[in-house]
Order: structure tokens, then C-alpha cells, then sequence
């Protein structure tokens, strides 16, 4: 479409800025000329323009497929299209049905694109990425959907199975390691080794940032950087560079978690829901959680209307979800204790064993 459009002479956003699409099956105002194509698709364009220089949506969509046959591109030249998982509200109403049929939609467009991409003869391909949950949201997924995810989806999971490497760490590895070609020209082989104390907390150097960056790539960056600023003018760190006794990695990881709350609950209900949680032991149970709600829903407005508004159950499976709780519980015939996580690859709590909330928030929230 933008080729269609005289992309080479203008720039993609007043491209698009000077489209007005009236609905989806609505029409697009057309405010540009027919650009590199025009000998191929000008006379049906123009056969297709209403009053006011309009074309119909759809018209141009099928224009811009067909006429995606006639581009090549130059010898070597690749093209890659990424799509970042879309904002997504699982509610299972108002916006999280709208935002499912969006997602869906998605996946049939990358799915299309690909073919005709394929049948055009161009080295062009599109890939989006979706979370597992968002996919198994899904309501009866129709036949055709699970077709197209069984035969090109690939899974992807932060957690190593078995005695795998973490793809986690991996991805930190070479970032070093490219910084320190950047830098002077060569890698050293064990990053970890040279710039990092061998553990920290008793735990070895890479189980712990995991663990406090909760198994994600982000979380893992928002502890590296908190400690990178009380390393300030060392090249290593050392152990007491990762003591957030400032609260700099505790706050920026609250700030992650409430935003990914926000996918499920509203702004008031985030607020309340730290408030049962705030200058509490940081293991409960769902009976101590819902008798939480009960006292303080006596004196706070917002936690009244949370109480009125959401089953206990279904905000203890939000914070799950999210990473701010996981469960904690003693295996039979182990005495040590045993955590497990949705990160960690466990997708469901278990709401009849005791809760941890997450240690890199605990100080902050004042847990005792």
C-alpha cells in the first residue's frame, strides 16, 4: 500500500496521516497520486475512486495484494517484519473480547501475508509473537487457528528445561561480549568470571538474577542496571552493588508488575490490591487473603468496591499470572521449601497451598 502511494517521494507517517478510513468496510480518502506502480494498477484505482477521491478499504487492500506480485527486490536483500505481543486485556468481556478478536485477526494476517509473500516470489517474511496464556484464552479456538498455530508456531519459554542453559542469561552473555568487542576488540570467553562476584546472597551469580529479575529478560536488565548505578566508575561489580537497600531495582520491578497487572485489573483495583499485601507476612493463604479483604474493605473505599467488583480467587490467579505471587509449599517427605512460579513454566496456582510474594518486593512493601 505504501508503494502503491507514492512511498518514495513522501514519508510513511504523512502517508498514512493523509488516509481517513471510515470503518473497516468503510472507505479510505486518498490524497496522493498513484506512485511506483502506476502503469500497472492506475486505471483500476482510479475505475475504483468514488466522490471526494475516495476508494473503499477493502478495494485497496485487494489492490496492494495483487499488486505486491509486481515487486522485486534486489539481489540479496531480505525482509523481515516483526510484530511485539499486543497490548491485551483477558477480562472476559468489553475489552478483553475485543482484544481476543484482535489478536486472532493478527495471527490470520501474519499467516495471509506469508502466503502471499510466498506466492509472490519475494524473500519477505512476517512474524509476530503472542503469549501462551493470550492463546489459550481464546474460547474455543476454531479449527482453523489451531491448523495454522500447530504447523508454523514456535514455543518459546524462558525457563530451561532439564540442565539446559537459560536462554535468559545466554542473551546477557553476548551482550557483554559484544560490548566488549565494541570496546576493545575481543571477548573474553566467561564474562561472568571477570566481571561479576562468583555469588551473591549464597547464591550463585546467575541463579540469582533470576530469580530477583523473576525469570525474565526485563527483570533480569532492571536488577543489572540498579547495581550498575552503585558500580558507578568500577569495571566489576561486587556483591554489595546487588543490596537494594535503596529500593532502585525494587521500585522499578513494582512498576513492570503493575503494569502487567493492568491487563487485568483496573488502576484503583492495583492500588487496593498492594494495600492487602503492604506491611503483611509475605506467605499467606487464600483464607488469610480474603479475611484481608474483609478488615480492610471496613475502612477503604477502594477496597470495598475491589471486594464488590472481583472474587478473591481471581485476583490471587492476577498476581500469580503476573509474577507478584507465586506458591510456597514443603514437598511431602522434603523438608526444604518449594517455590513455584508462572515463569517458571507452572501456568496455574495452586489456591489450596500458601502464597509468596515476590522477594525483590518485599522490602519495598514492608513485609515483614
Amino acid at each position: 500500500m505504501v508503494l502503491l502511494l507514492e512511498a518514495d517521494k513522501r514519508k510513511f507517517n504523512t502517508l498514512f496521516d493523509s488516509m481517513r478510513i471510515e470503518g473497516a468496510k468503510g472507505s479510505v480518502k486518498v490524497k496522493v497520486g498513484v506512485g511506483a506502480l502506476s502503469s500497472e494498477i492506475g486505471a483500476e484505482i482510479d475505475a475504483r475512486r468514488k466522490e471526494g477521491d475516495t476508494l473503499p478499504l477493502l478495494d485497496l487492500v485487494r489492490l496492494s495484494q495483487e499488486a505486491i506480485k509486481n515487486v522485486r527486490l534486489k539481489s540479496g536483500v531480505k525482509c523481515r517484519l516483526y510484530v511485539d505481543e499486543l497490548e491485551f486485556f483477558l477480562e472476559d468481556s468489553g475489552d478483553g473480547e475485543r482484544d481476543r478478536r484482535m489478536v486472532r485477526d493478527l495471527i490470520f494476517s501474519v499467516y495471509n501475508t506469508n502466503l502471499l509473500f510466498d506466492d509472490a516470489g519475494i524473500d519477505a517474511l512476517c512474524y509476530a509473537c503472542v503469549r501462551s496464556e493470550v492463546i489459550n484464552s481464546f474460547p474455543g479456538s476454531s479449527a482453523e487457528l489451531s491448523k495454522i498455530l500447530r504447523s508454523f508456531s514456535v514455543n518459546l519459554n524462558w525457563e530451561p528445561a532439564n540442565d539446559e542453559p537459560s536462554a535468559v542469561i545466554e542473551i546477557f552473555t553476548r551482550k557483554i561480549q559484544n560490548s566488549e568487542i565494541e570496546e576493545i576488540g575481543k571477548f573474553s570467553n566467561d564474562p561472568w568470571a571477570l566481571y561479576f562476584p562468583k555469588s551473591v546472597e549464597g547464591k550463585d551469580m546467575r541463579r540469582f538474577l533470576l530469580d530477583m529479575g523473576s525469570h525474565r529478560p526485563r527483570g533480569v536488565l532492571l536488577c543489572l542496571m540498579a547495581a550498575a548505578e552503585r558500580a558507578y566508575g568500577r569495571d566489576k561489580f561486587i556483591e554489595d552493588d546487588f543490596d537494594d537497600k535503596d529500593n532502585v531495582f525494587a521500585q522499578s520491578m513494582f512498576d513492570e508488575l503493575k503494569d502487567e497487572l493492568s491487563a487485568s485489573l483496573y488502576a484503583y483495583e492495583i492500588d487496593a490490591v498492594f494495600m492487602l499485601l503492604r506491611g503483611k507476612h509475605y506467605t499467606f493463604n487464600l483464607s488469610d487473603f480474603r479475611s484481608r479483604i474483609a478488615a480492610l474493605a471496613a475502612t477503604t473505599e477502594s477496597v470495598r468496591k475491589l471486594r464488590a467488583s472481583r472474587d478473591p480467587d481471581f485476583i490471587i490467579k492476577a498476581l500469580y499470572r503476573c509474577g507478584v505471587i507465586g506458591n510456597f509449599f514443603r514437598a511431602e517427605g522434603n523438608n526444604l521449601p518449594r517455590q513455584t512460579w508462572f515463569v517458571r513454566g507452572y501456568p496455574d496456582p495452586i489456591m489450596d497451598k500458601p502464597f509468596i510474594v515476590h522477594q525483590s518486593l518485599q522490602r519495598l512493601l514492608d513485609m515483614v
